[in-house]
This record gives structure tokens, C-alpha cells and sequence, in this order.
């Protein structure tokens, strides 16, 4: 542990913490403003108190929550500490849609709005809808030269709740995560022993600081460790570039989503990123395939590290460490300040390489939701949170997160994780990014689906990449349908939740009910509707996500057998060409079957 780190304990509120590192060094760099102005550790916590004496003339009290609708970048950080010193932050997502940030409050509960001031009416008055006292702020005009409070640890202070963040959990009624002083401590310390953060790094993120990972995983690791952070206002690869080669990081954080980003613009750039300082990145929120990892450390020149956290353990709880340290591709690593173990469904440790749930617990878990909602206390197996998360650790100590238990796809009795259907299409070279997800399914219980966007000027068939899963996968984990689509949707943390793509993607899973052309089409549409019970597919339906199996095929071959026709055709040809139409056109053109053509009629 860094002599930092080890002038850091958790006593007292984080702000408080944080001053006693500012008798240690208070004019070092704490905070970039932009990408050519410096905050001092001193300047940063005169702006803190100043705000939190505001908070404090408008009524807060420790146990006050203050909603913080978050803007990024230095005024956000300001914000959460000020706001996290005199009560309790409640974070918010400022792109929120008036109905959505409506349903936060109402969850959340808070007594002050704290917001910065844009000089924007419409959107004072917007905060202003709440009913609630409002503070609002402009970094500019907090003083950065205060020094009229001291350090000050009050008495059990780092066990209150700083931070109240609204999950969705695996549940769809949302849970509240309160994440303590110490809690959000222990994590930021945990995480700068884990990457060896000193006075001397630097750390650009275009994260969110609604979300734990650009608020603690990026901004708080780096003020515990004494570095200096520059939080992106927004994120545009441009943006981005702008401020690497200004600030010559060495090491950045962001999601998959803004990875695969970069990685775009970085093949088209003019000149590729500078390397003379980075020492490594980091990706969190969502896995990256082990073919888009070399890509980008191809570009970067140095690793890039996997990550795996929750928001109840305040952001990163394991890692793969920084070599010389062994990594391993498609591990999230070890644990860093936390317990990790993997329990089967009674709660017993499995052995090495058995799939289980992942259990964690430490100084930065959570060990209770907030609230006393009864159906919250199965989240936790005696002291043991519950992750529902799904994975396995093997003999070296490396964890492998498999997915979701509520991710989990059940396809006619087999268990499909929907991760490894990613990965695999992953690694399709024309391929740059997908998803897999279920969609019910009349007699298979659910069937698996996928999205997947191709990389520019790609040129790839939906049958092409089924083929490719189904030379590296077992039949029953190919999904019967892939989507190609030009974007994946995705969440404020650039994560794409599965469970939305079944009503983001619903007019492509609905039939077009499109009729036949020409008798062998006829035939065949007549034949399967019959055989579903449903007359409203058509000849460009896949037949198998609307209620087709592998029995309900035989029956078809059968009946399409009574009509003389296509007696070569086997189940696994009708499940390589799910739809009429591509069943007609291999019906027509087996060589075996001219007569057929003659007397039905030719599709081709």
C-alpha cells in the first residue's frame, strides 16, 4: 500500500479524508476544469465547503437526501462532495426525460435539489416542478482560496450513507443502494492499490458521474491516490482525443460502448494516440470480446484491463492485475479489497471451475438495500451479497463471469448464456458488435436471438453468421434469428440491456405476413402455417421464432413428403433456411426435383 493510501483511513466523511490528504501536499493537481486548467486539492475543497455551507443554510442535515441531477465534468465531482458531506448525494442522470427523472424522485425521496446553474430558465424551472428548496451552483463563483475550515473527523461519521443510487437489480421494482463513506472509501483505495495510482497520474474518463464507475472506479480512486482526474463533459472520440493529447493520461477508464468507439476513430485518424505516458486503460460496465481487447491495445500500446464490479460494492471489487502479473482474456481477474466466492443454489461453495452464483462481501459492500421491503433480504446469503451474477473460479484464483442469472436463456430445457453467443460473434471479423437475447417461444419456452452490428462496408447474410456460431457452438445455443441492425441501443453507462432489445427490436420480431410467390412457396407457406396454427406468418417470416422446433419440422417434411415435393430436404435444412421463401429456392434449385419445378411452378 502507497504511503497515499496509507495516511487514508476511513474515519469521518469523505471530504474529511480527503483533508487530511491536503496537509500532505494542497497545491498538487486535484481536478482538471478543462483540458489546460488545473484545480489544487486546496482550491477543490475551499469550492466543497463553500457549496456545503450553502446546502446547510438551505436546510440539510445529515440524513437529508439531495437529488443532484449530475452534470459531468468538474462541477459534478464539486457537487457529490459537497452534496455527500452535509447529507446524503442522490445522483441523477441530467439527460433524464422529464417522466423519468418524475419517477427517480419519487423513489428516491429527497428533500433539496442541488443543481448547477447554466443560466438556463427552462431548466431551473424544470427542477423547480419538484416543490422542493433548490441550490444551485456555478464553479466559477466558489472561491478557491477559502481556508476557514479545518479537518475534522466527526465520531462514526464514515458509516452514514453518502450516496443513494436507484438499480434495477434483478428485479423489476427498482432497489436502493446506499453506499457508505467508508464504503466508497475502501473502494477507491482498493482500486488505487490495485492499478499502483501516486501523485504523479493522471486519469482522463468520459464516464458519467451519475454511475459508480466514472463517480468512484475514475474520480474518487484518483483523489484518494493524490493524482489529479479530467472528467470529459461529454464523449466524442473527437472530444476525447483533444484532451489525451493535452493531458497525456496514463491510464483512462470508459464503458464498451465508448471502447468500440474509440477504436473507430483511432483507425481513421490521422496520427494514432500518444504513448510516451499511458500505462495501461481499463474497461468496466460490460465485457469486451478478446478480439476487440487486441485491437485496442494495438492502438494504445499498453494492456487494457477488465474489470468486474457492482453498484452495491461501489464500483470495482476484482480485476486482472497490471503485468508482470499474469492476465487472463475473458477473466474479470482477482479480487482487490473484497471477498469473492461461488455458491450453488443452496449456498454452498462450489469447486473450482463449477458454475455458480457470485457471492461478495468486504468494506466497500453494501449490507443492506435501503428500505425494509421483505422480498430485499433474499439478496443476501448471511453476510453474503447475492450478486445474480452467474460464474465460476479456477485453480490459479482467476473469477469468470458467465451471466445473469435473469439473463439466463431457457431453449427447450438446455441453459444458453447469451454472453458466449456474443463473444463468438465477436469474433467474426466482419463483425463490430452484438447482442443476444430471448423472445418467447410456443413451445420452446424462449428462443435466442441476436443483433449484431457489422463493421463499414461489411458484407455478411444473416444465414452466414448463423453458420459461423453453429461451427463453434452446440445447435441449441444458434440463435434462430440475427438481426442485422445499424446500432445497438444502449444506457446511460453504454451498457446494451438485454432485457429492452425485445421491445427496442419489436416490429423486426413481428411477422410481415407477406404472401407467396408461385406454388412451391404456396406449398410450403400452406404447410407450415398449418403445422403452427398460424395463418398470419409469411414467406419471409423465420419460422422458427414463431413457434417452430425441430419436431414441428419433421411434421413438415412429412406433410411435404404427402405433396411429392422436396424428399431430400432434412430438419437441418429447413433450420439452416428458416423462412418459405429461402426454403423455396433450395427446393428449387436441388437438381433431384426438375420435375417439381415443372409442376409447381419456379421460385427462382
Amino acid at each position: 500500500m502507497s504511503d497515499t493510501h496509507a495516511d487514508c483511513h476511513p474515519v469521518g466523511t469523505l471530504v474529511d479524508m480527503l483533508k487530511k490528504r491536503r496537509t500532505i501536499d494542497p497545491e498538487s493537481c486535484a481536478l482538471w476544469i478543462d483540458n489546460q486548467r488545473p484545480m489544487t486539492y486546496r482550491a477543490l475543497l475551499s469550492k466543497v465547503d463553500q457549496l456545503a455551507d450553502r446546502l446547510r443554510d438551505a436546510g440539510a442535515l445529515e440524513t437529508t437526501r439531495i437529488a443532484f441531477p449530475m452534470a459531468r465534468g468538474a462541477a459534478g465531482l464539486v457537487g457529490f462532495l459537497a452534496a455527500s458531506s452535509v447529507g446524503i448525494c442522490c445522483p441523477l442522470d441530467i439527460k433524464l426525460r422529464d417522466e423519468e427523472m418524475d419517477s427517480a424522485v419519487r423513489v428516491l425521496n429527497p428533500s433539496i435539489v442541488l443543481y448547477v446553474d447554466r443560466r438556463d430558465a427552462s431548466e431551473s424551472a424544470a427542477f423547480g416542478r419538484f416543490g422542493l428548496p433548490r441550490v444551485g451552483f456555478e464553479l466559477e463563483s466558489l472561491a478557491g482560496d477559502d481556508d476557514r475550515h479545518q479537518i475534522v473527523y466527526p465520531a462514526g461519521s464514515e458509516t452514514r450513507i453518502a450516496i443513494m443510487m436507484q438499480t434495477s437489480g434483478t428485479t423489476s421494482k427498482p432497489k436502493i443502494v446506499g453506499l457508505t463513506h467508508a464504503n466508497v472509501a475502501a473502494a477507491a483505495m482498493a482500486i488505487g492499490d490495485a492499478f499502483g495510482l501516486g501523485q504523479a497520474d493522471v486519469c482522463l474518463t468520459p464516464m458519467p458521474l451519475h454511475h459508480v464507475h466514472g463517480l468512484i472506479s475514475a474520480a474518487m480512486s484518483s483523489l484518494f491516490a493524490g493524482s489529479s482526474i479530467r472528467c470529459l463533459e461529454s464523449f466524442l472520440p473527437s472530444m476525447f482525443d483533444e484532451a489525451y493529447r493535452n493531458l497525456q493520461p496514463t491510464w483512462f477508464t470508459a464503458s464498451p460502448a465508448a471502447h468500440l468507439s474509440l477504436r473507430d476513430f483511432y483507425r481513421n485518424a490521422f496520427a494514432p494516440p500518444p504513448r510516451d505516458r499511458l500505462r495501461f486503460f481499463r474497461a468496466s460496465s460490460a465485457p469486451l470480446p478478446p478480439s476487440t481487447i487486441a485491437e485496442l491495445e494495438a492502438i494504445f500500446g499498453v494492456p487494457l484491463i477488465e474489470t468486474y464490479g457492482l453498484t452495491e460494492s461501489a464500483s470495482m471489487i476484482c480485476s486482472n492485475p497490471l503485468p508482470p502479473m499474469r492476465r487472463k482474456f475473458g477473466s474479470v481477474g482477482i479480487p482487490f479489497g473484497a471477498q469473492i466466492r461461488i455458491a450453488d443454489a443452496r449456498g454452498q461453495t462450489c469447486g473450482t471451475d463449477v458454475e455458480g452464483e457470485i457471492l461478495i462481501r468486504g468494506p466497500s459492500v453494501i449490507r443492506q438495500y435501503v428500505g425494509d421491503d421483505v422480498s430485499l433480504r433474499d439478496a443476501f446469503w448471511g453476510d453474503w451479497l447475492r450478486t445474480g451474477d452467474i460464474g465460476r473460479i479456477d485453480r490459479d484464483g482467476y473469477f469468470y463471469v458467465c451471466g445473469r442469472i435473469k439473463e439466463l436463456i431457457k431453449r427447450g430445457g438446455h441453459s444458453v448464456f447469451p454472453t458466449e453467443i456474443d463473444d463468438v460473434l465477436c469474433q467474426h471479423d466482419q463483425v463490430a458488435e452484438a447482442v443476444t437475447f430471448s423472445v418467447e417461444h410456443a413451445t420452446q419456452g424462449e428462443d435466442v436471438v441476436a443483433a449484431v452490428v457489422t463493421r463499414a462496408q461489411a458484407c455478411v447474410s444473416e444465414n452466414a453468421l448463423r453458420a459461423f456460431v453453429g461451427a463453434r457452438l452446440s445447435a441449441f445455443k444458434v440463435p434462430s434469428v440475427i438481426l442485422l441492425v445499424d446500432s445497438i441501443p444502449k444506457n446511460a453507462m453504454g451498457k446494451a440491456v438485454r432485457r429492452d432489445m425485445r421491445r427496442h427490436f419489436a416490429d423486426r420480431l413481428s411477422p410481415l405476413s407477406r404472401p407467396p410467390v408461385g406454388s412451391i412457396e404456396g406449398i410450403l407457406l400452406s404447410v407450415w402455417q398449418d403445422v403452427l396454427g398460424r395463418g398470419d406468418i409469411g414467406v419471409t417470416d423465420n419460422v422458427f421464432l414463431f413457434g417452430g422446433d425441430p419436431l414441428n419440422a419433421e411434421k413438415v417434411l412429412n406433410a411435404l413428403e404427402q405433396h411429392a415435393l422436396w424428399s431430400t430436404a432434412t430438419v437441418k435444412t429447413l433450420i439452416a433456411f428458416p423462412t418459405v421463401r429461402e426454403q423455396a429456392l433450395q427446393c428449387a434449385a436441388d437438381p433431384a426435383h426438375a420435375d417439381n419445378v415443372l409442376l409447381h411452378g419456379d421460385n427462382r
